[in-house]
């Protein structure tokens, strides 16, 4: 299931890699064009993202999750 999951991943990132190089000639005729590249790169780096999380060891996410964060998010602020 997870080789499933990963295998599926990394399709999704070549395929967001060959998109953006088709798309990367064209960024300056149109701001459609520019908007649906910056997708296309949010959707890739979600995905790396992901595939790096798939990866990481199991005693690694149990220590992960009882790490004191530092940083303030902005669903800190909403409670």
């Amino acid at each position: 299931m997870t080789n499933d999951k990963a295998s599926r991943l990394r399709q999704t990132i070549l395929m967001c890699n060959t998109e953006l190089t088709k798309l990367k000639p064209k960024l300056e005729d149109s701001e459609e064009l520019n908007e649906k590249y910056n997708k296309v790169l949010i959707k890739k780096a979600i995905c790396r993202q992901k595939l790096k999380a798939m990866n990481k060891p199991l005693l690694s996410k149990i220590f992960g999750l009882f790490k004191n964060r530092n940083e303030k998010l902005i669903c800190d602020y909403f409670k």
